[in-house]
């Protein structure tokens, strides 16, 4: 990934690395190294954007899990790298408390982020 490309695509979240791909933290202030994982919160705005094109770099790259959260929506969707290709592997939502790749090992509680919002009043 080129460095106007790394400022570009850079997804919301993205903070995890596999030690065995790097073992000693670098000593630039950035990565060359695509993460293992990358959430992306979709917004109106950007949501086409983070869907088509950066879902392609990250795929390009290597990425091997891409979280796509919708808080309008209120769902995850999550994504697996397969042979190039992305495969959904979970798509949740609501209070619904999950395990999601790749941190299947403990349970996500999908409720706790999204805002609550004001109850619909009933028309006169």
């Amino acid at each position: 990934m080129d460095r106007k490309e790394q400022t570009f695509h850079r997804p919301n979240r993205r903070r995890r690395l596999r030690k065995a791909r790097l073992p000693v933290y670098p000593r630039e202030p950035f990565f060359t190294l695509a993460p293992d994982w990358v959430c992306e919160v979709l917004s109106p705005s950007t949501a086409r954007l983070d869907r088509i094109k950066k879902l392609a770099v990250y795929a390009r790259e290597g990425v091997s899990h891409a979280w796509l959260v919708d808080p309008v929506l209120e769902t995850l969707e999550v994504l697996r790298l397969h042979e190039g290709r992305w495969t959904i592997v979970l798509t949740a939502g609501g209070e619904e408390t999950v395990r999601a790749e790749p941190f299947d090992a403990i349970e996500l509680e999908l409720g706790a982020p999204w805002i609550p919002r004001p109850p619909v009043s009933a028309s006169p």
